[in-house]
């Protein structure tokens, strides 16, 4: 057995109290809500309905086996960790304790003391707040109208799947260990474990294509054509047509004047040829600007 029971008895209790709530082991609050719902679906007498009603039933039973293998792989397995993180494992502060203890309290009596007042036949409770058309009110048929065998069918289910995982875990666990030397059942492990491959098919053609299309245009119009042809290329452009310019600078006197007398005639060329003024003060600028 794992030392993890010794050494959380509290974290335990919670985890055992919760687990317990959830599977819907009579008397509990999960078991009052649960069996409701799974037990609604059938009342309906609709296809749907019972579709409803024998899914239920199976969720009911692999929640009772995973929760009851979350027990024992977390409290009574084999523990996997480094011998560090064991010997800093410790109970939860007063503050984090004492909000646990309140919903363990209500997981264990709020759904026994409430369950009339909540979802009983007639029960006012709710008034007008939550209204139910009557073609929908199917309480009396779910109460009346289903057998005890249907009623108690999802706690069979739920205590089959306790047992099951008892048997293998504490009993014959080398049936595991059995079964994963099976080639069909390593393929049919593989394929819930992926989660029947949706991920795959998500991330293979969905997330890749995505992050391939916003590489692209990241790297070809926003680094590229965006820049080339905005900020980036205009101060390109003017640094290269500057340093051109500034490269005609010899220092010689002769060389100053041809700049000068070439200055002035494109002045009075642009004075004599450019009509709108808009368009003079633009070429002037970005001269200034060269």
């Amino acid at each position: 057995m794992g030392g993890l029971v010794t050494l959380l008895p509290f974290t335990y209790t919670m985890f055992l109290i919760g687990s317990f709530s959830l599977i819907a082991v009579p008397f509990l609050t999960g078991y009052y809500s649960k069996e409701l719902i799974i037990l609604i679906g059938y009342s309906q007498y609709l296809v749907s309905g019972n579709f409803g009603f024998w899914l239920t039933t199976v969720s009911a039973v692999l929640t009772a086996i995973y929760s009851s293998r979350l027990l024992y792989l977390t409290f009574f397995g084999y523990p996997n960790g480094n011998r560090n993180t064991y010997n800093s494992i410790h109970e939860a502060s007063l503050i984090m304790a004492i909000p646990l203890v309140i919903l363990a309290i209500f997981s264990m009596f709020f759904g026994f003391f409430a369950r009339d007042l909540f979802v009983g036949i007639g029960s006012d409770f709710f008034g007008s707040s939550l209204f139910t058309h009557p073609n929908y009110s199917i309480l009396v048929d779910t109460e009346l109208g289903l057998s005890t065998n249907l009623k108690l069918l999802p706690l069979f289910g739920t205590i089959l799947g306790i047992v099951s995982v008892i048997l293998v875990y504490f009993l014959f666990p080398i049936l595991l260990v059995n079964l994963t030397n099976n080639t069909l059942v390593r393929i049919i492990y593989r394929y819930l474990n992926q989660a029947h491959y949706f991920d795959n098919l998500y991330t293979n053609f969905i997330s890749k294509p995505l992050l391939n299309f916003g590489y692209i245009t990241n790297k070809v119009l926003d680094k590229g054509v965006f820049e080339l042809l905005g900020p980036y290329g205009f101060t390109s452009l003017f640094m290269t047509a500057s340093n051109r310019i500034m490269s005609l600078d010899s220092g010689h006197i002769s060389h100053f004047a041809i700049f000068i007398i070439l200055g002035v005639f494109l002045f009075i060329s642009s004075i004599l040829t450019i009509s709108n003024p808009k368009y003079l003060i633009l070429v002037l600028v970005t001269m200034l600007f060269l």
